[in-house]
């Protein structure tokens, strides 16, 4: 027997009914997936739409800030608070500061960032000590956490460690 005449017998129109069914299948599968590596795709693209934001201490001023060094929008800012252990009173003082929140930051700005030292003993506002926390903190060394959205919504966090009187990016992530 001939390739020819196995295929035509092979090929009767009960099997071009199957062989069409399945073609339209494997096309409406190759469409479904084609659809979701779209949606994958859009979505690590947005990914990349991230701020990039670091924060500065001004000395002359004793201010802190987070700045906005990037052209997109990061909103919905949150700052981890921060344990610290002061040595520059003669003494050991334990305290933890906190930051308000900051709705959003615009391209290539920068906002103050509202530091308040509480007490680790009784979680008291050290009312006094807050006033010139900066000063207090320029010399320390420790991390400081940064969470934000960008334009398109999607949370990052950047973990920052400060050492001397810089702050460096330790680590970006994607939170999902």
């Amino acid at each position: 027997m001939r390739a020819e005449e196995f295929l035509t017998l092979f090929i009767t129109s009960v099997n071009k009914d199957w062989l069409v069914i399945l073609a339209s299948l494997a096309a409406i599968l190759a469409l479904l997936e084609m659809r979701r590596l779209r949606k994958v795709l859009t979505q690590e693209i947005n990914k990349k739409i991230l701020p990039q934001l670091s924060l500065e201490i001004d000395e002359k001023n004793l201010v802190m800030y987070l700045k906005n060094d990037s052209p997109y929008l990061a909103q919905n800012i949150q700052i981890d608070e921060i344990p610290l252990v002061l040595d520059d009173f003669g003494f050991d003082l334990g305290i933890t500061i906190r930051f308000n929140e900051i709705a959003f930051l615009k391209p290539n700005e920068k906002a103050e960032l509202g530091l308040k030292a509480y007490d680790n003993k009784d979680n008291s506002l050290m009312g006094n000590l807050t006033e010139r926390l900066v000063s207090h903190i320029m010399s320390a060394v420790f991390k400081v956490k940064v969470y934000f959205s960008n334009i398109e919504n999607y949370r990052f966090s950047m973990l920052f460690n400060k050492e001397r009187e810089k702050f460096f990016i330790e680590k970006i992530e994607y939170l999902p």
